[in-house]
């Protein structure tokens, strides 16, 4: 496995631009089956979860 040096990670507040690769992620249902939400069903979706969940939280919703 590689390993990724911390200093070279930047985390910002998501962006309404990110929901494309919000839900490239957030729709796999592998990655999402530990999670407390469901996989995402559209980039709608995704759009939505940025702008009502991640943006008013910014402390909770990181996006790398």
């Amino acid at each position: 496995m590689e390993t990724i040096d911390p200093a070279r990670i930047t985390l910002r507040p998501f962006e309404l631009t990110d929901a494309a690769d919000f839900f490239s992620w957030a729709s796999n249902d592998q990655r999402m089956k530990n999670l407390k939400w469901t996989a995402l069903a559209s980039r709608e979706q995704a759009l939505t979860t940025i702008r009502e969940i991640c943006m008013p939280h910014l402390c909770y919703c990181r996006s790398a």
